[in-house]
């Protein structure tokens, strides 16, 4: 059993390495990893396949779930690398109806690892239409999808609440409908 799971271990590498090799970035590279997780491990990191496990070794402790990093809300920018003003003159707003600038979490806290996965496209459920976002705001909502309270839709020229009683869900690149946003 051993052998089965070096060799399914090899499996799931092979799919990891191939997209970073290819210079994938963003969304494909994030589904690879996401497929070569689920192809190949459990929740705790061991592998799965052929009815091996790491519970069939019974000097081997079972591993710990792996912890997120927290998130640091105090480490912010604006989205066009700018610091955050105190009197938030960022808000304000152009003629499009979007602020001058949006907060985002610096790139040094976004890169630390992301809790869903990367979307830049949403759809807004009272007009139907889809607005996408730059890449700062969107690796924000993958690293704390709590972070923000609203957003905007670019059809209704508005901001608008998100979260579980929010107005937008998540549009998925194959065109199905995700998640609701800021969840």
């Amino acid at each position: 059993m051993r052998q089965e799971a070096i060799e399914d271990l090899n499996a799931v590498e092979d799919l990891l390495v191939e997209p970073l090799s290819n210079g994938w970035r963003g969304s494909e590279l994030n589904d690879a990893v996401i497929e070569a997780y689920n192809r190949g491990l459990d929740g705790f990191g061991r592998i799965q396949s052929h009815g091996y496990s790491s519970e069939d070794d019974d000097d081997i402790e079972p591993e710990a779930a792996p912890t997120a990093h927290p998130v640091d809300r105090s480490n912010r920018v604006l989205a066009s690398g700018e610091p955050v003003p105190d009197d938030q003159s960022h808000t304000a707003l152009k003629p499009s109806g979007q602020q001058q600038d949006y907060v985002v979490l610096a790139e040094s806290e976004r890169h630390k690892g992301y809790v869903r996965r990367y979307r830049d496209a949403y759809r807004h459920l009272k007009c139907g239409k889809i607005t996408t976002m730059s890449r700062a705001i969107a690796e924000t909502y993958a690293r704390d999808p709590s972070f923000y309270t609203g957003t905007f839709c670019s059809t209704c020229c508005g901001h608008f609440p998100i979260g579980e009683d929010g107005e937008f869900v998540w549009y998925e690149m194959d065109g199905t409908t995700g998640p609701k946003v800021g969840t």
